[in-house]
C-alpha cells in the first residue's frame, strides 16, 4: 500500500538499503552503514511510477517544507524571499493567501521553497503494517493548484534578475550562467563529496557497474547471437517459405512508449534517488523546533552519491 498524493509527511532515508544491491567497495558500504540520516519534513507532490505487485517502492516528485528561507542562488535569479508560508504561518505571504491543509497544519513556522522538487523512492507497505492514509495533514486540489500557480511572480523576478546578472548589473550579476555538462557517471568506487552545502537538488548520476567484466559483455552478445540463430530455425515463416511482416509501430504510440509513463523503463539514475521510510504522523516524529533544514537531505543524498 502507498501513501496518497497531496499530503505532508516525515521521511528518513535509508542509506544501507541503497547500497545493498550495488557492487561497491568495503569503505563505501562502512560509510553508508555509519550515516545517521535525519528524519524530514516533505510534501507529497506527484507519484512517478504504476508499482508492480512485485515492487519494493514507489518514485514520488515532493516538495521539501523547511521553517526558514530559501538559499539564494543569484546565478540562476533566485533569492531568499522565493517562498510560499503554510498556514498559520503568513511571513513572506507577498499578498498572496498561505496555503492550507485539512486539517490544520500542525507546525507554526513553515514554508514551501521556490525551485525545490525533487525525487523519492517510496518504500511499499504490504500486510498489517501499510500507511494510514485518514491520519495526517492533506491539501485540497484547489490548494494544490494554488500553490503550483504562487510562483508565477517569483519566475517573472527571477527572469529579470538573471537578464540584469547576464548584462552585468544589478544584485545578481555575476556574469551569464555557465553551461552545465551532464553529469559524470557513478562506477562503483568510491569519490570525495563535496563540501560545499548545496543551494537546489542534486544533480542525479548513472550508476555504472564496475564489475561487469568485458567477458561478461562477450558472453552477453555470444548468447545473444545464439538466442537469435535459435529464434531463426524455429518455424516462424508463412506457408510460402517466407517470413511475416509485423506491422510498424505508430508514432504516436511510440512517442508514448518513451514517455515511460508508468515508470518501468530502465533508468540508471534510480539507485541515487533517496529510497525512504516515510510516516504520516507529523507530530509523533517531529515538533517546530527540530524541523531540519532540506538542504542537509541533499547534502545527505550528495553522500550515497559521492
Amino acid at each position: 500500500m502507498l501513501p496518497k498524493a497531496l499530503k505532508f509527511a516525515v521521511i528518513r532515508m535509508d542509506p544501507v538499503s541503497m547500497i545493498s544491491h550495488l557492487d561497491l567497495d568495503s569503505i563505501a558500504i562502512a560509510e553508508a552503514t555509519a550515516m545517521e540520516p535525519k528524519k524530514y519534513l516533505i510534501y507529497l507532490d506527484t507519484p512517478q511510477d504504476l508499482p508492480l505487485p512485485e515492487s519494493e517502492w514507489c518514485r514520488y516528485w515532493v516538495q521539501p517544507v523547511a521553517t526558514v528561507l530559501r538559499p539564494a542562488v543569484p546565478e540562476q535569479g533566485i533569492t531568499s524571499d522565493m517562498v510560499m508560508p503554510i498556514h498559520p504561518n503568513t511571513r513572506y505571504a507577498k499578498g498572496r493567501q498561505p496555503v492550507q491543509s485539512t486539517p490544520q497544519f500542525p507546525f507554526p513556522n513553515c514554508y514551501f521553497w521556490m525551485m525545490s522538487r525533487m525525487s523519492l523512492r517510496v518504500k511499499i507497505k504490504r500486510g498489517a503494517d501499510v500507511y494510514d492514509n485518514d491520519k495526517g495533514a492533506t491539501i485540497s486540489i484547489s490548494q494544490h493548484v494554488r500553490l503550483m500557480s504562487a510562483w508565477r511572480d517569483d519566475f517573472f523576478r527571477m527572469s529579470s534578475l538573471r537578464r540584469a546578472a547576464a548584462l552585468g548589473s544589478g544584485p545578481a550579476a555575476k556574469g551569464p550562467p555557465q553551461a552545465a555538462g551532464p553529469p559524470a557517471p557513478y562506477h562503483a568506487t568510491r569519490h570525495s563529496p563535496s563540501s560545499s552545502t548545496p543551494t537546489s537538488p542534486p544533480t542525479l548520476r548513472e550508476y555504472v557497474d564496475d564489475s561487469r567484466s568485458s567477458d561478461d559483455d562477450e558472453d552477453s552478445i555470444s548468447d545473444q547471437s545464439s538466442l537469435s540463430s535459435d529464434q531463426s530455425d524455429s518455424p516462424t515463416s508463412d506457408d510460402d517459405g517466407t517470413a511475416p511482416i509485423l506491422p510498424s509501430v505508430p508514432p504516436l504510440l511510440e512517442k508514448i512508449i518513451d514517455m515511460d509513463l508508468f515508470g518501468w523503463a530502465h533508468d540508471p539514475k534510480v539507485p541515487f534517488i533517496p529510497l525512504v521510510d516515510l510516516w504520516l504522523e507529523l507530530e509523533d516524529h517531529l515538533s517546530p523546533d527540530n524541523i531540519p533544514n532540506p538542504a542537509e537531505l541533499w547534502k545527505e543524498q550528495e553522500m550515497i552519491g559521492a
